[in-house]
């Protein structure tokens, strides 16, 4: 791909591709701050528009005893755009189930189809934003909270990048969200299907690198969320405008998504993202 200065790399790649807790031998939903499909949403169909860059993220150790599960975006032909808190670390790989359906027995899932399944593909590599755990250090604000995967293989069939947006809506605007965690935090229900919901940008100055979104009306992203998109329609269709991080624990303090929510704003990141798909997409 050959590209002009850092607008045009922006535009262009929109243009061409349209933006937990833990224990052993137990499904984990990742959450580095909040009990994180989708709390009060509606199931997406395969015909809606969010449904083919919506995939799911998962980390799996070396055992196979614990898988955690995030969402993620196609935002690339071979790149899939998640939180940090997401990637794998040490004796753990990330894989991307592409599917709006979650499966039943995650680990026999595994067993069974990650050596042969046309919908499953592994991470390659991955790169994450600067800044995220310096000193294993989390702030109150300014997380960087952003990591890209690279995939083995091309995108199966219905599904393409999503288009990412720089500009951002007033406060108050309606807001789409979307994923694959839980419908109930405080029950712990989880879903079986990706979800979607509306809420609206409660402050989108909360921080030079992230906005915060109103989820206390019912509707919320919650275990299993985290990466996932918040989105806007326009006249030119959906366009991804930040991915979930985690709740804001002064509204939410044990972490049952009631509260508000923070997502890492995808403009702050524009240079960044660039240039790591460049990086990632070279042999």
């Amino acid at each position: 791909m050959t590209l002009t200065g850092a607008n045009m790399k922006w535009l262009l790649l929109s243009a061409l591709i349209l933006l937990g807790c833990s224990s052993e031998m137990s499904l984990q939903v990742s959450s580095p701050n909040k009990a994180s499909a989708i709390v009060g949403g509606v199931e997406v169909t395969v015909a809606d528009p969010i449904a083919a860059s919506t995939v799911q993220v998962y980390k799996v150790t070396a055992s196979n005893q614990t898988i955690t599960t995030c969402t993620g975006n196609v935002i690339a032909n071979h790149v899939v755009l998640t939180a940090a808190h997401c990637v794998a670390g040490a004796n753990e790989q990330n894989y991307i189930y592409f599917s709006s359906t979650i499966p039943q027995n995650i680990f026999q899932f595994f067993e069974d189809l990650k050596s042969n399944s046309d919908n499953l593909r592994m991470v390659e590599t991955s790169a994450i934003a600067d800044g995220w755990l310096v000193d294993g250090v989390r702030p109150e604000k300014d997380w960087h909270d952003i990591a890209l995967l690279k995939i083995s293989g091309d995108l199966p069939a219905g599904y393409h990048p999503i288009a990412m947006t720089q500009n951002l809506p007033a406060n108050g605007s309606p807001v789409y969200i979307a994923g694959f965690g839980f419908t109930n935090g405080v029950q712990q229900v989880r879903s079986d299907s990706l979800r979607q919901a509306a809420v609206t940008l409660k402050d989108s100055a909360w921080s030079s690198s992230e906005i915060l979104l109103d989820t206390t009306q019912g509707k919320a992203s919650c275990h299993g969320d985290s990466g996932g998109p918040a989105y806007v329609v326009s006249s030119e269709g959906i366009q991804l405008l930040a991915i979930d991080s985690r709740s804001e624990l002064k509204s939410d303090p044990k972490f049952e998504c009631v509260g508000y929510t923070i997502y890492t704003r995808l403009a702050a990141y524009k240079s960044w993202i660039i240039t790591q798909i460049q990086l990632l997409d070279k042999p």
